[in-house]
Protein backbone atom coordinates (compact mmCIF):
# COMPACT_ATOMS: atom_id res chain seq x y z
CA UNK A 1 0.00 0.00 0.00
CA UNK A 2 1.19 3.52 -0.87
CA UNK A 3 1.16 5.69 2.25
CA UNK A 4 1.82 9.24 0.35
CA UNK A 5 -0.72 11.19 -2.02
CA UNK A 6 -0.96 10.65 -5.48
CA UNK A 7 0.92 13.67 -6.70
CA UNK A 8 4.11 12.68 -5.61
CA UNK A 9 3.97 9.22 -7.26
CA UNK A 10 7.19 8.36 -8.40
CA UNK A 11 8.90 11.21 -6.83
CA UNK A 12 9.69 9.44 -3.55
CA UNK A 13 11.52 6.83 -1.74
CA UNK A 14 10.93 5.17 1.47
CA UNK A 15 13.22 7.03 4.17
CA UNK A 16 12.04 5.01 7.49
CA UNK A 17 15.91 4.26 7.98
CA UNK A 18 16.78 7.80 8.23
CA UNK A 19 13.75 8.19 10.71
CA UNK A 20 13.69 5.46 12.74
CA UNK A 21 12.44 5.86 15.82
CA UNK A 22 9.65 8.98 14.18
CA UNK A 23 8.13 6.20 11.35
CA UNK A 24 5.06 4.19 12.43
CA UNK A 25 1.73 2.84 11.53
CA UNK A 26 0.69 6.78 10.79
CA UNK A 27 3.92 8.53 10.24
CA UNK A 28 5.53 7.79 6.99
CA UNK A 29 8.68 9.39 5.48
CA UNK A 30 10.03 9.81 2.24
CA UNK A 31 12.88 11.94 0.49
CA UNK A 32 12.24 13.47 -2.64
CA UNK A 33 13.75 12.40 -6.26
CA UNK A 34 13.08 13.71 -9.49
CA UNK A 35 12.50 11.67 -12.41
CA UNK A 36 15.37 12.41 -13.51
CA UNK A 37 17.78 11.13 -10.49
CA UNK A 38 18.46 14.49 -9.45
CA UNK A 39 17.57 14.61 -5.32
CA UNK A 40 18.63 18.27 -4.83
CA UNK A 41 15.57 20.58 -5.00
CA UNK A 42 14.90 23.88 -3.84
CA UNK A 43 12.11 24.27 -2.26
CA UNK A 44 9.23 27.85 -1.78
CA UNK A 45 5.85 27.79 0.23
CA UNK A 46 3.25 30.03 -0.55
CA UNK A 47 0.94 32.10 1.50
CA UNK A 48 -1.83 29.32 1.37
CA UNK A 49 -0.02 26.72 2.98
CA UNK A 50 1.23 24.78 -0.69
CA UNK A 51 4.68 23.85 -0.67
CA UNK A 52 6.60 23.17 -4.11
CA UNK A 53 9.85 22.02 -4.79
CA UNK A 54 11.96 22.61 -8.36
CA UNK A 55 14.55 20.23 -9.45
CA UNK A 56 17.49 22.54 -10.78
CA UNK A 57 18.40 19.80 -12.83
CA UNK A 58 16.11 19.16 -15.39
CA UNK A 59 13.58 22.40 -14.12
CA UNK A 60 10.79 19.98 -13.26
CA UNK A 61 8.27 21.67 -10.37
CA UNK A 62 6.66 19.11 -8.15
CA UNK A 63 4.01 19.70 -5.72
CA UNK A 64 4.85 18.54 -2.45
CA UNK A 65 2.06 20.00 -0.37
CA UNK A 66 -1.82 21.50 -1.40
CA UNK A 67 -4.31 21.88 0.38
CA UNK A 68 -6.47 21.68 -2.58
CA UNK A 69 -5.19 17.64 -2.97
CA UNK A 70 -6.74 16.33 0.16
CA UNK A 71 -10.29 15.61 1.01
CA UNK A 72 -10.58 16.43 4.51
CA UNK A 73 -8.69 19.55 4.00
CA UNK A 74 -10.13 22.93 3.23
CA UNK A 75 -7.87 25.60 1.21
CA UNK A 76 -8.80 29.09 1.11
CA UNK A 77 -9.41 30.87 -2.23
CA UNK A 78 -7.28 33.65 -3.62
CA UNK A 79 -3.94 33.76 -5.69
CA UNK A 80 -1.53 32.10 -4.58
CA UNK A 81 2.75 33.80 -3.78
CA UNK A 82 5.67 31.32 -3.31
CA UNK A 83 8.36 32.75 -1.04
CA UNK A 84 12.02 30.56 -0.89
CA UNK A 85 12.32 28.22 1.82
CA UNK A 86 15.73 27.39 3.05
CA UNK A 87 17.57 26.25 5.74
CA UNK A 88 18.77 29.16 8.52
CA UNK A 89 21.74 31.01 7.17
CA UNK A 90 21.71 29.19 3.43
CA UNK A 91 19.55 31.52 1.46
CA UNK A 92 18.91 29.74 -1.99
CA UNK A 93 20.89 26.30 -1.58
CA UNK A 94 19.65 23.35 -2.96
CA UNK A 95 19.17 20.55 -0.72
CA UNK A 96 17.98 16.78 0.16
CA UNK A 97 14.42 17.06 0.66
CA UNK A 98 12.72 14.73 3.58
CA UNK A 99 8.86 14.30 3.88
CA UNK A 100 6.31 12.99 6.32
CA UNK A 101 2.55 12.44 5.35
CA UNK A 102 0.78 11.34 8.48
CA UNK A 103 -2.85 9.33 8.15
CA UNK A 104 -5.29 9.05 10.89
CA UNK A 105 -6.60 5.99 12.34
CA UNK A 106 -9.53 4.70 9.99
CA UNK A 107 -13.21 3.85 11.57
CA UNK A 108 -14.20 0.43 10.53
CA UNK A 109 -16.51 1.62 7.79
CA UNK A 110 -14.15 3.83 5.80
CA UNK A 111 -11.69 2.93 2.96
CA UNK A 112 -8.23 3.81 2.82
CA UNK A 113 -8.20 7.15 0.53
CA UNK A 114 -3.84 7.80 0.06
CA UNK A 115 -5.00 11.36 -0.79
CA UNK A 116 -6.46 12.16 2.88
CA UNK A 117 -3.61 13.11 5.15
CA UNK A 118 -3.73 14.96 8.63
CA UNK A 119 -0.22 16.07 8.73
CA UNK A 120 3.02 16.83 6.39
CA UNK A 121 6.05 18.04 7.55
CA UNK A 122 9.14 18.86 5.16
CA UNK A 123 12.69 18.52 6.75
CA UNK A 124 16.07 19.24 4.86
CA UNK A 125 19.38 17.59 5.12
CA UNK A 126 21.25 20.42 7.20
CA UNK A 127 24.82 18.64 6.01
CA UNK A 128 26.11 16.94 9.41
CA UNK A 129 23.86 13.50 8.79
CA UNK A 130 21.04 15.58 10.57
CA UNK A 131 17.61 17.32 9.72
CA UNK A 132 15.91 20.66 9.97
CA UNK A 133 12.12 21.03 9.74
CA UNK A 134 11.63 23.47 8.14
CA UNK A 135 7.41 23.41 7.19
CA UNK A 136 4.58 21.46 9.54
CA UNK A 137 0.72 21.40 8.88
CA UNK A 138 -1.55 19.99 9.92
CA UNK A 139 -4.36 19.49 7.54
CA UNK A 140 -7.43 18.41 9.41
Amino acid sequence: MKFYPEHVDGYVQDATEQFRSEAGDYHHYYQLQCHCGSKCFQLSQSNRSSVNAFCDRCGHTLVVYDLAHYPAASKIAGEEEFKPLTLPNRSGVEAFVFIMYEYGELDDDQEFDRNDITWCQVFLADGSGGFVRIFDDETA
